[in-house]
This record gives C-alpha cells, sequence and structure tokens, in this order.
C-alpha cells in the first residue's frame, strides 16, 4: 500500500468514529428529548380534548421538575398507549363525545404497567432460582 492509500484509510477510520461519537447522546440530553416529547405529547392531547386540565398539569409538572429518565419513559409510554386507545375507541364508535382521561386513568396505566414488569422480574429470578438447585 502507498502512503496516500494508508492516510485514506485513516481517514476513512476517523470519519466512522466521529460518526459514532455523534450518536451517542449524554444522558442530560435524553432526558430533556423525553421531557419535550411528553410535554408536547400531552399539549395535542390537551388539545384535542383527550386529557383534562389536571391530568396536563401533573404531566408539565413531571416535565418541570428533576425527574428520572425511568419514570419520565414510563410515562410517556402510557401517555401514547392511552392516545392509541383512544383513537382506536374513536375508530370503532365513530364521532361520539368520549369521557377525557384523568389523572386516576394515568395512573392506574400506569400500576398496570409497574406490575407486569414486576411480575416478569420475579419470574425471571423463580427461573434463576430454580436452574440454580
Amino acid at each position: 500500500m502507498s502512503n496516500t492509500e494508508k492516510l485514506i484509510k485513516q481517514l476513512n477510520e476517523n470519519k466512522e468514529i466521529r460518526k459514532l461519537q455523534e450518536k451517542v447522546v449524554k444522558p442530560a440530553v435524553r432526558i430533556q428529548q423525553v421531557k419535550n416529547n411528553l410535554i408536547i405529547l400531552a399539549h395535542d392531547l390537551l388539545v384535542s380534548k383527550k386529557i383534562n386540565d389536571s391530568l396536563y398539569r401533573k404531566i408539565q409538572l413531571l416535565t418541570y421538575s428533576k425527574t428520572t429518565e425511568k419514570k419520565l419513559n414510563e410515562s410517556y409510554d402510557t401517555l401514547k398507549k392511552l392516545k392509541t386507545t383512544v383513537k382506536k375507541s374513536e375508530q370503532l364508535q365513530g364521532p361520539v363525545k368520549t369521557k377525557k382521561i384523568t389523572v386516576k386513568d394515568f395512573k392506574k396505566e400506569n400500576n398496570n404497567n409497574k406490575e407486569v414488569s414486576n411480575n416478569t422480574n420475579k419470574v425471571a429470578v423463580k427461573a434463576n432460582f430454580m436452574y440454580m438447585k
């Protein structure tokens, strides 16, 4: 290989490394992106009158306060699930006035998600324990 070919190869490797480094996002940036997505989704649902004001204020407080990324992701996923269920019910029922989603509904859905994840963890722990015997 000539000297120029070696330099071109090194340059290409450096470009690939830079691209990989750009893809890695700092945790603070990830959290801010989730907060932005969460408040935008909540605002869209409030404007379309799918959620009530108290739930919107609760989500605003989540985005303003120092909340963990896990909690933000759980809230965002729950809100997306609620949005899809509302859309599905509208498609089935047609343009009928539906009940707004409240904080109580949001908490119930969030707790269901936690119970499912806890149950899967318990099953995995039992399986590991049985395997160890």
